[in-house]
């Protein structure tokens, strides 16, 4: 993996580069690798499962045997399962029919798929058996399979083992069919010493002695049919809270942290049962206990009956932790509670269609939160959180697609686990369900969860049940057409509306869209387009109902007469957003758009149309489908805009911008200056000390506001900022408020205030969600000996940096300051070996991807160019991901120069 710099000296010679991408060659394809999976002749019926770990002693081993109940569906010869780093003892293996052994021939272990495969010295036939297998395995400290984890508990640090088996990690703790489909009954017996305790899926069932002296042995009762990787143990020295006369519900901690997650437990119940009610299909299981890890690699998962999250979701301090924070913890619980129906009950058939799950899981927790708190109007948060991230990471070249073709290996299982599944299922979930409307769309769900319950679910299987009830549709289509449109292609349609001014004709045209103008050519891609108008003497309702209209799969463009529905004015196209698309107009309908907007017409648009314009407009100025002129000139209205939503959306572009003109002061500074101007009324009606009790949309609107108010310089706002910093690293007990301390923090040390002593109180902290804020603050230094000690830090084993959070003191160094990429480079020059050595490759190619997101000019490439280059014997195995780096840092850099001169002449112009 070589790369001449000479080539890449000079800007023209990256657009040359850049320039022979211009294909349709995808960089990241998961799809169509060899595929492992499991012969489907045999599969389990019930698990019982002893383990013997030895934690306690700073043994991470332990001794383990399985017996699994089998059938037999077609004559064999062999049993094949899967096993990844297990010891197998081959000569305490043994296949039973009944009380008959047969005898085995061989036992073989195939590394790299991961198979284990038992050869019988003859044929059997259809019929149930048994298999046993006595196995060794390592306590593990990568945060999967059965891993341990340092807890740091006031004083005192111990050892916690706690399983992490989704997707594919069930087969590092135990010999098992580990596969979504296989289903079956799981009873576990677990060794722990007398002082520790022991929480599974299920409730214990009995605790018997063992010839180890204070070492016990507690069955536990057996499990409901389900998923390997749904199935969990944990042994710790946590102490548990559980809600008054609500047996079912509660919550595992450290003792230091007992009681920090009593707000969300109270919050996380009405959650639950707002769910519950809505599918109207009890938990088998009974049991919602929550158990909260120092070492988590997700947000959470769903292992039925004994739910693990990270810290920072679940345990929040009075005062301490933000409103945003709390926000994305309840969403994440209502996330993981939504599992339990879809995933749990009903599990998708393989990861290739993980969406079943996940993107309903996350459909559902906004839904559940808009029926315990309708002023949140999550449904509204759902489009700027959720649709509009989705758009954003759909727009750029790939293959992913939400029905894969199939999935090789445990590690291309986890890295699917990204946008499709849950940002862009959820997306077109929720287009499905405005479609049905509400009532049908439940009733279609509750037939699907009752007729697949304990089973698997495939897209086809859930399409029956939606064309059962099409009552709620305007327009009779097949839904499952439409979600296969969506869900067997990457990316997204643009929908251009084109008015006939005169004839009072709108023609529309689909195409895919690129955030990128520079992916190369562009693919001609039709969807099912369901479509709504509205006109501007209509704003008050749609004209058209969602669905009324539609783009047809290959059908390019259609025109239509609008006269019977126009009278002039503008038009807007899913003004509820909630296609999964983009959408295009007219030059003169944005010009119309822009000057009702511009001339106090904001309230007679609803905020999530306003947001969704902002957000099209300065996306499609970015693809190079409309000039620029046309979002900054739109977005000169929110001078008077009042509401989250829109702002939310135009900031994301903000950003952007602010990132990528970094390394063009006057430019750069031209953003800044419009931005702070836009923000006058609203800033100035926001304090950094809440007054009195607001709604959690008001608490989120002025964190947004005042963050974004000191990213762009305002010199109140930095100032405000400095003197509160001051006045806590003075006195600890000064309190700053907790929706302000990201702020604060990052503020105070990017001013060169006091690194050393915010390290040490971030080391001295125990609650995670205060660690985070502080993460985020260190790395605002521009100080490169404090960055390489923090980056240092980084690489160490401690239990006061939680192994989640490595990657993330990398991110917020890169975020701190323009100049900390070059001094991140610097530290990956010097250290490429050692970050392989102690973290490994996968955390190597994070790093890679994060440093390469943040290139923004023709030296840091160059300096990037020169790391891969010098280290390319070692570098094999992160090649792709290094290949593909480079070639976005290289597209990145051809739009900038295109568009740097653009935008600078268009702020010249409207300011």
């Amino acid at each position: 993996m070589k790369f001449n710099l000479s080539i890449v000296r000079d800007v023209m010679t990256i657009i040359l580069l850049a320039l022979l991408n211009h294909v349709e060659s995808d960089v990241i394809n998961l799809e169509g690798r060899g595929l492992h999976r499991l012969p489907d002749n045999v599969s389990p019926t019930a698990y019982e499962l002893w383990l013997y770990p030895h934690l306690k002693l700073n043994n991470f081993t332990y001794e383990g045997r399985v017996i699994i109940s089998l059938y037999v569906s077609a004559m064999t010869n062999s049993i094949t399962l899967n096993a990844d780093g297990l010891n197998i003892m081959e000569e305490k293996s043994e296949f039973r029919q009944g009380n008959n052994t047969i005898p085995i021939f061989l036992q073989e272990l195939d590394e790299e798929k991961q198979f284990y495969t038992i050869s019988l010295i003859s044929r059997i036939g259809i019929g149930n058996y048994t298999l046993r297998l006595d196995f060794s395995g390592e306590i593990r400290d990568d945060l999967f399979g059965f891993y341990r984890s340092a807890v740091k508990d006031g004083s005192k640090t111990r050892w916690m083992g706690v399983t992490q088996f989704s997707p594919t990690f069930a087969r590092a703790a135990f010999p098992c069919f580990d596969e979504p489909h296989l289903k079956a009954n799981f009873q576990l017996h677990l060794g722990h010493y007398k002082d520790e305790r022991v929480t599974s899926n299920t409730y214990p069932l009995v605790t018997t002695p063992t010839d180890i002296a204070n070492y016990t042995l507690t069955t536990m009762l057996r499990t409901p049919k389900m998923s390997t990787y749904l199935f969990c143990w944990s042994i710790h020295n946590f102490e548990y809270d559980g809600l008054s006369n609500i047996s079912f519900f509660g919550i595992w901690t450290r003792s230091s942290m007992n009681g920090k997650g009593n707000k969300a437990l109270e919050n996380g119940y009405k959650i639950y049962s707002s769910l519950q009610s809505w599918m109207n299909i009890g938990n088998p299981v009974n049991k919602v206990v929550h158990l909260a890890v120092p070492d988590f690699h997700f947000s959470a998962m769903e292992n039925w009956g004994m739910i693990t999250f990270r810290e920072s979701a679940l345990l929040h301090g009075e005062n301490v932790t933000s409103t945003e924070t709390i926000h994305k913890g309840l969403t994440t619980m209502a996330h993981e509670y939504a599992h339990t129906w879809f995933g749990n009950l009903v599990t998708p058939k393989f990861w290739t269609v993980a969406w079943l799950k996940e993107g309903f899981a996350t459909y559902f927790a906004y839904i559940a939160r808009s029926l315990v708190d309708p002023g949140l109007r999550s449904m509204d948060l759902f489009v700027v959180e959720n649709l509009e991230s989705a758009l954003a990471e759909d727009s750029r070249k790939h293959l992913r697609t939400m029905n894969g073709k199939d999935v090789s290996d445990k590690n291309s299982s986890l890295s699917i686990m990204d946008f499709v599944p849950y940002k862009k299922g959820s997306s077109v979930i929720r287009m499905i369900a405005e479609l049905m409307g509400n009532q049908s769309f439940q009733t279609a769900m509750r037939s699907y969860l009752k007729d697949r319950s304990y089973d698997y679910g495939t897209p086809s299987l859930l399409y029956d049940h939606l064309r059962r009830y099409p009552d709620g549709l305007v327009t009779p289509v097949d839904l499952g057409e439409v979600i296969e449109s969506y869900a067997n292609q990457p990316g997204y349609p643009l929908i251009t509306l084109t008015r006939d001014y005169s004839s009072n004709s709108l023609t529309i045209s689909q195409q895919r869209f690129y955030q990128n103008p520079n992916y190369g050519y562009r693919k001609n891609s039709t969807w099912w387009v369901p479509l709504s108008l509205t006109t501007q003497y209509g704003f008050d309702a749609d004209v058209s109902g969602f669905g009324a209209i539609w783009l047809r799969k290959n059908q390019m463009t259609i025109t239509i007469n609008v006269g019977n529905i126009s009278t002039g004015g503008w038009i807007i196209c899913d003004r509820h957003k909630v296609g999964y698309y983009r959408v295009n107009y007219d030059p003169q309908n944005w010009n119309m758009l822009t000057e009702h907007l511009v001339s106090g017409g904001c309230d007679r648009i609803n905020q999530v149309a306003r947001a969704t314009i902002l957000d099209d407009a300065f996306n499609l100025a970015r693809g190079d489908y409309i000039n620029y002129s046309v979002p900054f000139r739109l977005a000169r209205y929110l001078i008077d805009e009042t509401e989250y939503e829109p702002w939310l959306a135009a900031i994301n572009s903000f950003a952007f911008l602010n990132k990528n003109f970094q390394h063009l002061p006057v430019l750069r500074d031209s953003i800044q200056d419009y931005v702070r101007r836009l923000l006058v009324p609203i800033y100035q009606s926001l304090t950094f000390t809440a007054s009195g009790p607001n709604s959690l949309r008001v608490k989120l609107f002025r964190q947004l506001i005042l963050s974004t108010a000191c990213a762009m310089g305002n010199e109140h706002c930095l100032n405000t900022a400095n003197s509160l910093f001051e006045k806590w690293i003075k006195d600890p007990s000064e309190r700053i408020d907790a929706d302000m301390k990201s702020i604060v923090y990052c503020v105070g040390i990017r001013r060169g205030g006091e690194w050393e002593r915010v390290f040490e109180r971030f080391l001295r902290e125990e609650l995670h969600t205060e660690k985070e804020v502080l993460i985020g603050g260190l790395g605002c230094t521009n100080n490169s000996a404090f960055i390489t000690r923090y980056l240092n830090f980084m690489m160490n084993d401690t239990a006061q940096l939680p192994k989640q959070y490595r990657l993330k003191i990398v991110e917020s160094v890169l975020n701190g300051n323009p100049e900390n990429v070059e001094y991140t480079l610097n530290y990956l020059s010097k250290n490429v070996r050692k970050i392989i050595n102690i973290r490994g490759f996968p955390f190597l190619d994070k790093m890679i991807a994060a440093i390469a997101d943040r290139i923004t000019s023709l030296k840091n490439l160059q300096a990037f160019l020169s790391i891969i280059d010098n280290n390319a014997s070692v570098l094999k195995p992160s090649e792709g991901k290094a290949t593909k780096a480079i070639a976005d840092i290289q597209a990145n850099l051809l739009w900038i120069q295109k568009y740097s001169p653009i935008i600078e002449k268009v702020i010249k112009e409207i300011m």
